[in-house]
């Protein structure tokens, strides 16, 4: 239901000379992906989309990577920063340092952000330098814009494991520019 309003939503803003959509490019979380190929559990769920919305699937980008492509086109630079995507139940921690992935994680959430975000990162830091970025994507737009209200608010340097030069800045990905980055 959700493609299809997505796919719905897409083809109002076309122009009116414009057919309707036939391909597609899905982008998935890494947590889809295993060795390159989306793991089969998940490849089923987008036949099935395909199928019900008579789709033709032209491939797939997993999102972080698509996003840090996007940053590094605009900007000029490889991306260094934490992309994190934000669900009710997760947290999916993405680490770049210019422009390479350096892994990803992912963390169940509690009651503190701060400290599942801390938790998700000390698993890549390893005594180094953490880029001083995070760029949060996903969420509802009120929560994102909570999420990032308290991680502005927190003292980097109360964790042992999690290292900053200094305090990260804080950004949300609009849902836009996840559409961008995967287009």
């Amino acid at each position: 239901n959700a493609a299809d309003s997505a796919l719905s939503a897409t083809v109002q803003i076309l122009p009116e000379d414009s057919r309707e959509p036939s391909k597609t490019v899905f982008a998935v979380h890494p947590s889809w992906v295993t060795e390159g190929q989306i793991k089969e559990e998940f490849l089923e769920k987008i036949k099935q989309i395909c199928a019900k919305l008579s789709l033709l699937p032209e491939g797939f980008v997993v999102l972080p990577e698509a996003i840090a492509h996007l940053y590094k086109f605009e900007e000029g630079a490889p991306l260094s920063a934490i992309i994190v995507g934000v669900s009710g139940e997760n947290l999916e921690i993405n680490v770049f340092r210019l422009g390479n992935p350096l892994g990803n994680s992912l963390v169940a959430r509690s009651i503190s952000i701060a400290d599942d975000l801390s938790e998700g990162l000390s698993r890549f830091a390893k005594g180094g330098m953490l880029p001083s970025r995070i760029l949060l994507y996903n969420g509802k737009g009120g929560e994102l814009e909570e999420v990032k209200q308290v991680l502005l608010q927190v003292q980097w340097d109360g964790f042992d494991k999690v290292k900053f030069l200094h305090t990260p800045k804080v950004e949300i990905i609009e849902p836009e520019r996840k559409v961008l980055a995967t287009s």
